[in-house]
């Protein structure tokens, strides 16, 4: 596991975020270009170019924007950027076992899943 030290999320996310008024809040799922890619492309950078669970390389075009705590059981962290990191997309097909963010899907467990921004999570694994 990588540990991501977290820093400001880019100007165009947060920019994007108070836009909304009484007919419209923003969610991740109207996050559009171009500031999802800007927010994808911060993410890698701040990350190293790997993935925050396995550490493998990983780039724009083989990863994806990841929510820690799932957005189907933490609907108000859906555009927090503390909960937002990059997982690869390695071994998606169906002949392979799903692993990173793909295998942990929506399910969560607060006493089993060790969050990239935990200080210690490298030291977990060895």
């Amino acid at each position: 596991m990588k540990h991501v030290v977290k820093g400001l999320a880019p100007p165009a996310f947060e920019q994007w975020k108070v836009q909304g008024d009484e007919g419209w809040a923003p969610a991740y799922g109207d996050l559009q270009q171009p500031e999802k890619g800007e927010l994808h492309a911060a993410l890698m950078k701040e990350q190293g170019w790997v993935c925050c669970y396995c550490g493998q390389q990983a780039g724009k075009a083989d990863s994806h924007i990841e929510h820690y705590r799932p957005q189907n059981r933490y609907p108000a962290l859906d555009l927090d950027y503390a909960n937002l990191f990059c997982s690869c997309n390695t071994l998606i097909e169906s002949r392979f076992p799903l692993h990173c963010g793909q295998a942990k899907g929506g399910k969560f467990d607060e006493a089993l899943h060790i969050a990239p921004s935990d200080p210690g999570c490298e030291q977990r694994f060895l």
